[in-house]
Formats: C-alpha cells, structure tokens, sequence
C-alpha cells in the first residue's frame, strides 16, 4: 500500500454525481434569474404556471443531486476510512511481540481513533471535497464568462483574498496536527492507567495527585485542539469578510453593466450567483489543499504502519508428530549478556517437562521462543525435522498453546471467554469445561456459559481465571501447553487439583515453568528442564529428585 488513496470506481460515480448535482445548482442560478427578468418586464404573469412548474423541477433535482452527492461522499469517506481502520487493527495483530512492545498501548489506541479520525476529516473529506470544488469552479466560470468576462476577473481577484492567512499558517497546522495527536496520546495513556488503577489509586491515597495530573493532560488536550480551532476561525473570518467585498463590487459593477445596456437585471443576479460559485469553490480548494497538507505528519505515520509486509511462503499444514529438537540455542535482549547459551535439548511428545530454575535464568526467555513471540534468536528449532523459520506463526500458534500467569478476561460470556467464539463447538466446550474443572462454577451461574464476566473478571475469583485460561487451551486442542506459572496468585489446594487435570491429559506434551521444588510435585513429571545462568540440563525427574545429576543428564534423548 503505497498511498492512501479511493479506488477508481468509487471516484468516477462521486464525479459523475457532482457534474450532475453542480449543472443543476448552476441552471437554477439562470432559471432564477430569467424569473427576475420576468418580473422586471411585467410579463411573469404570462407564463407563470411554466416558470413556476420549471423552477419546482429544477429547485427539487438540485436539492436531491445535492443529497444524494453529499450521502455518496459521507459513505465513501466513511467505508474507506474504516477499511484502513482494520487493516491497521489486523496489522496491529499480527505485530511481532518485540516490534508491538516498541510502542505503549496509547500509541496504538491513538492510531485507531485520533489518527484515523483526522485522515477521515481532514484528508480523504477534503479530497472528495476538493474535487467537487473543481467541478463547480469550471461550470460556473464558463457559466459566468457569457454573461460578461468582468464577473470572472472579480470572482476570482475576491477568491484570493483570504488565501494569505491560511497559507501563511499552512506549516504551524501540520505542526500543530501532531503535538495534538501526541496530547491525545497521552491523555488516552494516562485515563487507561487511572482506570486499571483505581483500587491502588484508592488504596495509596493518590488521589490529589491523580486528579492534578488529569487536569494536566486533558488541558494538554484541550489547548492543542484549542489552537487548531483559532486557526480554522480566522480562515472562516477571512472567508466571511472577502464574501461581503465581493457582492459591494458585483452588484456596482452589474448595475455600471446595466445601465450601459451590456446585461439585464436578472443577469446581475445570475452573476452575483455565479461569483459566489466561482469564489466559494477557489476558496474551498486552498483550504482542503491546507487542511490535506497539515496531515501529512498523520498519513506518514499511518502508512508506516499500513504498509505490507513481504509475503513469505510457509508451510500451512503444520502438526507435531514426534519431538521438538533445540540446537544451539542462544538470545541476548541488549546484544550483549546472553540470557540463552547453547541451549541444546529434545522434548518429545506427549511427555511431561517440568521447567525449574531461579528468576532470570531464562525461563520465560525460553517460552517467549517457543510462542514466537520472539524470533531473532541465533541456532535452530526443528519440530519433526521441520525448521520453525518455515512455519507460519498462525499455524505454529494452533499446536503450541500457551497458559499463562495472567488469562485476561474480555467482558463477554463464559462461552466466549473460552472459545473466541459466538458459534463455538459445544462438544469441544463442554469437554473443555469439565477437564479443566470448570463445571460447578458453570453449572451455579444463573445463565450458565452464557453468563457475563466483568471485563477486569473481578466477579469470578483467581482460581476461576486460572481454569478458565487452561480451558482455552484445551478448547483449541493444541498438542503443547506452554504453562508460564499460572498457579502464583491461587490457593495450594487448587493449584494441586489443576496441576493433576494437567498432568492427567495423556495426548497433551506439557512444558510447565514453576517455582516449586517439592519433591512429591517433581516426581509426577517425566522429566525436569532446569534453567541455570543461561545454561540448560535435562534430567529424569526420578534422578533429579535423588540429586543424581550427573547421570541423569539428557535421559530423554
């Protein structure tokens, strides 16, 4: 996607539409102007009921091309304005993690409404809108050139009067268009934190400080839009003022005309119709050509995100048959201190793994790699001989499913906080909820799985969340759960009832990262992968629960 632009169809009927709609807005203007004559010979009364039948059409053609031209170029605006919407919300998406984590969340919330909100109004608007004053600006100077080439030197000499103040702030706009989108930024940033935060805010009795920094980002916000606002006016009342100086000298300039016997009355009227025809649509140009300009900081910025990626061919019939090789795994966030070494291990299928090590010796390192989330690592992974370069991440994402410490809770049903679905599989999900242990919390709820769960979940408790999440996986029925830790903010006796679930799923591989070394909860995995400074060792989980280390290294391969 190289500009942002309406396809050729579109604008050729918005075209034809406002020839039409402009053409009669003009032959109302002679009409009008022959009734003057009319009147002014006192012979209107000989064909009244034909002027009058005459007018009616015209006046009720050019009001329904007029809508109809409008109502076109609101949906146009509007279908291609939301089409880039979502196009940037799938891109968005489909980010990879570390390229996502470059920007805050209000970044991205900016982009999809203040950004795109502006490239609607003040660049695809003014586009369509430009044009249709182009079509207007040439039928009536051609119009307005037959009745006496004096009004269009005058219509155009008054169109350009307010044309300095605009330009001359042309640059201070598109300046302004972006400290407004960095104002609004932050104040979508800084009311996200006040919200999410509420119980702390509360809690640590910040309220005062919360309430003053409020009020600094919303005036941010407001003097921003505010200085945006005093620019647009001044060009109205540039627009205002050049509009009165231009009928004073239409109507001597007729009246001069007439009196030398070169027009008629109602051509006076016709031309001072035609002159606001002529300097409305020169004037309107220069705005939507400034308003289109002041955006171009905006359409940068969104097109360096709405740019497609090189397509790459990958595989898309994925599975994991048999075992996961590691080779010479090794990752460094700064470059420098690698977090991963030399990772060399196998992990088959349908076996269990139990990850053990201490904070930041690369555990979630590991599982970030295993999602994909990250990909810039150096060594190789093959699931069944198959490199994980040459897999698409949809495809990866439907075999390796994650579980981890926090499962976010959307506020919709039960039924689709599981599947992501409205029309789920309801075998899938009934199997789901009893394997997970969900069950007796569904079966109390007044509408079962279509009971609503508050957005922050803070209507179910911890342990809900956490079965919740594992029946997201199991509902996906992939054939490896990366388990992140999920047990952290649960009671032991719920974390000892899901961990049994987990471990019973025969057909499920289980790569489960905890903090527990008890001896009785290692002995239920098949083997420990324990994490040390970067490097890592297998172990039977037998062998490692006696400390017999050195001979139980690698015993899964």
């Amino acid at each position: 996607m190289e500009k942002i632009k309406f396809n050729f169809k579109d604008i050729t009927i918005f075209f034809l539409v406002s020839i039409i709609s402009n053409f009669l807005t003009i032959r109302l203007s002679f009409i009008s102007g022959d009734i003057i004559n009319k009147i002014y010979d006192k012979t209107l009364m000989d064909n009244l009921l034909i002027y009058s039948m005459k007018l009616i059409l015209i006046v009720v053609l050019a009001m329904g091309s007029v809508t109809i031209k409008n109502s076109y170029r609101v949906y146009l605006v509007s279908n291609k304005s939301g089409k880039y919407r979502t196009i940037l919300y799938n891109k968005i998406l489909n980010k990879k993690l570390g390229e996502f984590k470059k920007n805050a969340p209000s970044y991205y919330h900016n982009l999809l409404y203040s950004d795109i909100e502006t490239l609607r109004g003040n660049y695809l608007n003014s586009k369509l809108l430009m044009m249709d004053s182009v079509l207007l600006l040439l039928g009536a100077s051609i119009s307005i050139t037959n009745i006496h080439y004096v009004f269009l030197i005058i219509a155009i000499l008054s169109a350009f009067i307010p044309y300095l103040i605009p330009k001359f702030f042309e640059g201070y706009m598109d300046r302004q268009r972006v400290v407004n989108s960095k104002a609004s930024e932050d104040y979508i940033s800084f009311v996200k934190e006040g919200v999410l935060g509420v119980e702390t805010i509360r809690d640590y009795h910040i309220e005062d400080n919360f309430i003053e920094d409020f009020s600094k980002y919303k005036n941010n916000l407001l003097e921003s839009g505010n200085k945006l606002m005093d620019i647009q006016n001044l060009i109205v009342a540039s627009s205002i003022f050049s509009g009165f100086l231009m009928y004073a000298v239409i109507l001597s300039s007729g009246v001069l005309l007439h009196n030398r016997g070169l027009i008629s009355i109602g051509a006076i009227f016709v031309a001072s119709q035609l002159t606001n025809s002529i300097k409305s649509p020169v004037i309107d140009i220069i705005n939507n050509k400034i308003y289109m300009n002041s955006t171009k900081s905006i359409r940068e910025k969104l097109l360096s995100e709405l740019t497609e990626d090189k397509i790459i061919e990958k595989d898309k019939n994925f599975s994991f048959k048999d075992k996961i090789s590691i080779e010479n795994l090794s990752f460094s966030y700064d470059g420098e201190n690698r977090i991963l070494e030399d990772v060399n291990l196998e992990i088959y299928k349908n076996n269990k793994y139990l990850i053990i090590g201490e904070s930041g010796s690369g555990k979630s390192t590991f599982f970030k790699i295993l999602m994909k989330w990250i990909e810039n690592f150096s060594g190789n992974i093959f699931v069944d001989s198959k490199n994980t370069n040459e897999i698409t991440t949809q495809e990866w994402n439907k075999e390796f499913v994650p579980v981890l410490q926090e499962t976010y809770i959307f506020e919709k049903s039960v039924g689709f906080n599981i599947t992501f679905e409205e029309n789920y599989d309801e075998k899938r999900l009934a199997e789901a909820i009893k394997t997970s242990g969900l069950s007796d919390f569904v079966s109390k709820l007044d509408k079962g799985i279509n009971t609503v769960i508050k957005g922050d979940g803070s209507n179910i408790s911890g342990g809900e969340k956490k079965r919740i999440g594992i029946a997201r996986a199991l509902y996906k029925n992939g054939n490896v759960l990366l388990v992140d830790e999920p047990f952290s903010s649960i009671d032991k006796k719920t974390q000892e009832q899901i961990e049994k679930m987990l471990l019973s799923l025969e057909d499920k591989t289980i790569l489960n990262i905890s903090h527990s070394y008890d001896e009785n909860f290692i002995r239920q995995y098949d083997y420990v992968i324990h994490f040390e400074n970067g490097i890592v060792r297998v172990f039977d989980s037998k062998s490692y629960c006696l400390n017999d280390k050195d001979d139980a290294y690698d015993k899964n391969k």
